[in-house]
Order: C-alpha cells, then sequence, then structure tokens
C-alpha cells in the first residue's frame, strides 16, 4: 500500500491481516493494530504468536510497517509520522482501533493519539519513544484509555516514558515481570495475559456504550 501526502513523496506501507476465526460478536468486532519499524520485523509479533492469539480471541489483526519513503532508507521526519500513520489507518478503515505502539513506534503513534482527534479506541504503549514531545497539559485532556507496560528490567530511558504518560487521566500502568524492553518478546506468556484481559475490558466498555 502506497501513502501519498502532499509534497511528499510516496511512502510504501507493509501490512499484514488477520480476519478472526469466528464470526465477530459485538464483545469481539474490534482492529487491533501491531505496529513495527525497520528495527522489527513482522516475525518478531510472529515469533510471540501475538496475532494468532488475538485472530483466535476474535479480533481483526493489523500488524503494520512504518518505515521509508519510497527509495529511501530513512525514516521520515518527525512531523509525517503522525500524518503517515494516520492515513494508514484511514485506508485500512482501522481509525477505530485499539492501537499497540512499542518502542519506536511510538513517534508514529503518540501524534495520531495525542493530537490527532482520531476516536481511537485504545492505546496500548511499550515503552513508547518520543513521549517528550507532548506537554503535561496534552496528557492530562487525553480521553483515550490507555494501557502502559514496561519491563521490570527495562533500561533507564524508558522510565521517561512512564514519568510523561503518567499524567493521562484513564490509564493502567502494568509491570512485565522478568523481562527488559521488549517485554512482549522477553515474556511473551505473561503479556499475553495482560494484554487479553485489557482487550476484554475494552470490548465490554464499547459493547455497553453501543
Amino acid at each position: 500500500m502506497t501513502v501519498q501526502l502532499t509534497d511528499v513523496s510516496p511512502v510504501k506501507i507493509f501490512y499484514s491481516e488477520l480476519l478472526p476465526h469466528r464470526s465477530q460478536s459485538k464483545e469481539t468486532s474490534l482492529t487491533v493494530v501491531l505496529l513495527y519499524t525497520m528495527s522489527m520485523t513482522t516475525k518478531t509479533w510472529e515469533r510471540t504468536n501475538t496475532p494468532g492469539l488475538l485472530q483466535q480471541a476474535g479480533y481483526r489483526v493489523l500488524c503494520i510497517h512504518l518505515p521509508v519513503i519510497a527509495g529511501n532508507e530513512q525514516e521520515p521526519s518527525y512531523p509525517l509520522k503522525g500524518a503517515i500513520l494516520a492515513d494508514t489507518l484511514k485506508q485500512l478503515n482501522a481509525l477505530d482501533c485499539i492501537l499497540v505502539a512499542p518502542s519506536k513506534t511510538g513517534s508514529y503513534a503518540l501524534p495520531v493519539v495525542v493530537r490527532g482527534g482520531y476516536s481511537i479506541s485504545a492505546f496500548i504503549a511499550i515503552s513508547p519513544s518520543d513521549s517528550h514531545r507532548f506537554t503535561r497539559r496534552e496528557y492530562q485532556i487525553l480521553k483515550t484509555p490507555t494501557l502502559i507496560l514496561y519491563g521490570s528490567i527495562d533500561k533507564p530511558s524508558s522510565a521517561i516514558a512512564l514519568e510523561n504518560l503518567q499524567h493521562i487521566p484513564n490509564k493502567e500502568v502494568v509491570e512485565v515481570h522478568d523481562a527488559g524492553h521488549n517485554c512482549y518478546v522477553d515474556n511473551p506468556d505473561a503479556f499475553h495475559d495482560i494484554l487479553l484481559k485489557y482487550l476484554a475490558t475494552v470490548a465490554k466498555r464499547r459493547n455497553n456504550i453501543s
């Protein structure tokens, strides 16, 4: 898929999609978006079987690679990243998704969640980068339900993300035991247990509202 932004070279987006095995019900008719960048591959998620478990649980799953301007091996500049992700979600009919953003993908996800004005169903932040680019006030007025995950033996740099994101009012903060920066890889069983329980609460809340 190609995203064409004004005055910008076309941006190539690679993604994979899994549809639920069973017919979607109101409880599970949600899209979960797993982001990754050049520092990851789809096999990072596949190795943990995260997409497959979500598919079995009845969710539509999108794995989106947020990479490069066509013909260029460098990432787009920061101001463009939010626009690229937002346009991608629009084209994939996923603007009301649950957005899972680990590490460097935070530079794409946070502009959409904090400043995009979209009705994201929930945000799952796994030590995301670039959290310092937003003010405390912006976090304080954010209404998107947010799950903040971090590894118990993560490096100190991730403490910055935790310090900034703690100002989000509608949040849960969960430590993944025996895991480092990539807690979803280091301890996938614990990660999946936390993830699936949180998704169930989001689905239940959405069903009650509808």
